[in-house]
């Protein structure tokens, strides 16, 4: 939901379902076409989340943990911490030469992160924050899950598969932006406002999930997630996308779809760069589909 001001000739913030509210570093005059100004609404999103993130990394390792989440956005409380941790992670291997205990002290320093996580979200805090925070303390875990098989492992390089084949992010000062690796694969941060959207609990599977995914990515490719109903494979999807801060358009697919509509569908994916996910897409008729594998192909 936007915020005009000045009589609605001015907007000044973006506002969640969840009722969180940031606002714009440039506010954006609602002159004009509609899709002129909304599409300068949707580059400001981006730039201004851009400039909260960059700042509110800087800003990580200068200010008290619990401090720095109080004061940011859910979204971006998320990228940060996960760019410090991965920085954090390597920097450990990187000592591990000389330190053979670098990353017990790495294992024991994020076991009381989320300690303290856990202690605050017992307090009287305000709904906002509660919700920033578990999903804090869903990916922490994961976090210190990986670092604890390092240990147990004994894993002392960051070239081992354990550590490349987890799903990274890096501030590139070359770029100044956002990198995400996973093995080979280099996937760019969308800055998609996100609101406060929950974060699935990781399991092996869901890395072997996400892994092939981004793989599939890097050559240009999709990617079909098969296994019994309820598993989780639509929301395995959507997850990576918020994790890239893109937004996921699922689509219930059935007998009654044909292949306008889902070339309508394709037609708006391709304008906004979001991702498609087509749920039950072996539903279809197979007319359609083979119309389909067309539409597929010119895209």
């Amino acid at each position: 939901m936007l915020k005009f001001e000045q009589g609605g000739k001015l907007i000044a913030a973006m506002v969640s379902d969840e009722g969180e509210e940031y606002k714009f570093v440039m506010p954006v005059k609602s002159e004009g076409n509609v899709e002129d100004w909304m599409c300068r609404v949707d580059d400001e999103m981006k730039r201004t989340l851009k400039f909260y993130t960059k700042e509110a990394i800087f800003f990580y390792a200068r200010t008290n943990r619990m401090d720095w989440i109080k004061k940011q956005l859910g979204m971006i409380a998320i990228i940060g911490t996960q760019v410090w941790w991965t920085f954090g992670v390597e920097d450990v291997f990187r000592q591990v030469q000389t330190d053979k205990h670098a990353m017990k002290k790495e294992l024991a320093k994020e076991s009381a992160d989320i300690v303290d996580l856990v202690a605050i979200i017992r307090t009287d805090i305000p709904t906002h924050l509660r919700k920033s925070i578990n999903c804090l303390i869903i990916l922490d875990v994961h976090a210190r899950d990986i670092v604890e098989s390092f240990v147990r492992d004994s894993k002392l390089s960051a070239k081992e598969f354990a550590w490349e084949s987890q799903l990274r992010f890096y501030w590139n000062p070359t770029t100044d932006d956002i990198d995400v690796k996973q093995c080979t694969g280099v996937l760019s941060y969308e800055y998609e406002y996100m609101g406060l959207n929950s974060r699935l609990v990781i399991t092996p599977l869901t890395d072997r999930c996400i892994m092939t995914l981004t793989t599939a990515l890097t050559f240009y490719l999709g990617g079909a997630p098969a296994g019994p109903a309820g598993t989780g494979k639509t929301e395995t999807v959507r997850d990576l996308a918020k994790a890239l801060a893109l937004r996921c358009l699922v689509t219930c697919c059935g007998e009654t779809l044909d292949y306008v509509a889902l070339g309508m569908n394709f037609m708006g994916l391709i304008q906004t760069g979001f991702w498609g996910c087509f749920d039950e897409f072996n539903r279809i008729n197979r007319e359609v589909l083979s119309v389909v594998s067309a539409q597929i192909k010119t895209v």
